[in-house]
């Protein structure tokens, strides 16, 4: 697996930094972590008074539910309460001994679906199946039987689809159970119509043609900046043309003139630092710059670096405002400000061919020849872009095979290949830039920078050619400095569908 070593950009100092904070703002990530890890122990102790203990884990997770950055800082938070309240209301069920009450079974059922289709969105496939596990158990205990063998059924399939073959021995050994309690083991099919989990891989190959494909780009964005919450998006569509050029590739674009942005909240504010930070960033989405691709497929260079700066540059001050004065810059060390000079650094010209090489190797050349198996998470190390900041660190990056997919929406052929990425600061890389960074923030003391981040993507490629059909980011990212201002909480999400011609 091949990642690109990226140079350190911008106007902070490059390092890295750690996802536990000593913060212990009501917003901060650790603090959130701290409510759903004290109610996910409780829901699994067996300790004293389950009541109390019960009582316990209901608090907690109504002190997560209602954080304002629980929505931007934990994706998976509304699936992970969904998943503790299961918990809860089973352990309420049997709570004292006796009968189990079913107004709570009926409770935990109710948490269990709607555990499944958050997960689901989130491809979060594991715990996907696991809850649906608990759908199918749930109907069992209230005794509703053919609603029970169809949920277990639906694991069942799953665990097929996805790959997890052993699971899918052992649920199918259940469900004949279920179907059949007196009658002798028989082969699965026969009861059920399943066939065995198969064994899945994926080689990728770099197979570029000349092609042209309709791209449409949504954009969504999140920020909370002290207590208010603010939500902006962005689209675009657009050509994108790959043309041989000598012995390379190039991708080019033809200018997407047909751009909507909506800064929410703050449009029509154009001296807020926060319309600068959602313009710029939504703008860097929306202009894809051209690209230089080898023929083996490798980054070569963005093509007019400059024009394309230009028009980010004019799209950013057209929607809020001039940007920051060098002079100002010298003198902001608030966090919103700060963010806002990190994302108008990505849209100078040496920002454009920095995220640009970065974007092209998460989504293409860091799979060329991969042969991957899969449900196998795989470990990697690369040099990322800090979520809303012009800053570069290691990241810890974990990666999947997911499933073969429709590379189209109105196809049921899966030709394609659905490639799971998830990446988070390294810890230690982390802690050195925060330990770094503390001069030029003044910082004194005991004084602290904080910060937490996380990258997730999900691709959809064809695997014979490397062709994207879907690229989906989503970014999330808490930057705080004690004693300068409110932090800074934001998400991104980013989707690119391609209809090739």
């Amino acid at each position: 697996m091949r990642l690109c070593g990226l140079a350190i950009l911008g106007v902070i100092v490059s390092g890295s930094a750690s996802p536990i904070l000593a913060q212990s703002s009501p917003e901060a990530p650790e603090t959130l972590e701290q409510h759903f890890v004290s109610a996910q122990l409780q829901v699994e102790s067996k300790a004293g008074d389950c009541a109390t203990r019960l009582d316990g884990v209901q608090r907690d997770l109504g002190m997560a539910a209602a954080n304002p950055a629980l929505d931007i800082l934990q994706p998976a938070g509304r699936a992970r309460l969904a998943s503790i309240e299961y918990r809860l209301h089973i352990g309420r069920a049997y709570c004292g001994g006796g009968a189990p009450r079913r107004n709570e079974l009926h409770a935990a059922l109710d948490a269990a679906l709607r555990a499944v289709p958050l997960y689901r969105d989130l491809y979060d496939f594991q715990s996907m199946l696991i809850m649906q596990y608990d759908v199918a158990v749930t109907y069992r205990l209230l005794g509703e039987q053919d609603q029970a063998m169809a949920a277990l059924e639906t694991v069942v399939k799953w665990d097929g689809d996805y790959g997890y073959a052993d699971d899918a021995e052992e649920n199918r050994s259940l469900l004949r159970s279920w179907q059949s309690p007196s009658a002798a083991p028989e082969p699965a099919q026969a009861v059920t119509g399943l066939e065995t989990a198969p064994h899945r891989s994926v080689t990728l190959n770099f197979a570029w043609r000349p092609v042209e494909a309709d791209v449409a780009i949504e954009a969504d964005y999140s920020v909370l900046s002290g207590r208010t919450l603010v939500h902006a998006k962005a689209d675009t569509l657009l050509r994108r043309r790959i043309v041989a050029k000598g012995e390379d590739w190039e991708l080019a674009s033809e200018d997407g003139a047909d751009r909507h942005y909506d800064l929410g909240a703050v449009a029509g504010k154009p001296d807020d630092d926060l319309a600068k930070i959602l313009a710029t960033m939504a703008a860097e989405q929306m202009l894809p710059p051209d690209l230089e691709i080898s023929y083996e497929g490798e980054f070569k260079s963005v093509r007019e670096p400059s024009t394309m700066s230009a028009s980010l540059l004019e799209d950013i001050k057209s929607l809020s405002g001039a940007l920051l004065s060098d002079k100002k810059q010298e003198a902001v060390v608030e966090p919103t400000a700060l963010m806002g000079l990190s994302a108008q650094q990505l849209a100078k010209l040496k920002g454009v061919v920095f995220k640009a090489e970065q974007d092209y190797d998460l989504g293409i050349s860091s799979w060329i020849d991969a042969t991957l198996d899969q449900g196998v998470w795989y470990d990697m190390q690369a040099s990322l872009l800090l979520p809303g900041m012009a800053v570069t660190i290691d990241h810890d990056i974990q990666f999947a095979y997911s499933r073969p997919v429709p590379c189209t929406a109105d196809t049921a052929v899966t030709d394609c290949a659905e490639i799971l990425v998830h990446a988070t600061p390294n810890p230690e890389a982390l802690q050195r830039w925060l330990d770094a960074v503390r001069g030029p923030f003044s910082l004194q003391g005991k004084s602290k920078a904080h910060f937490a981040s996380a990258i997730d993507l999900r691709l959809v490629v064809d695997p014979k050619r490397l062709l994207p059909y879907v690229t989906e980011a989503r970014r999330h990212w808490y930057f705080a400095l004690d004693g300068k201002g409110d932090p800074m909480i934001g998400s991104e999400s980013a989707i690119s569908t391609y209809r090739y011609q």
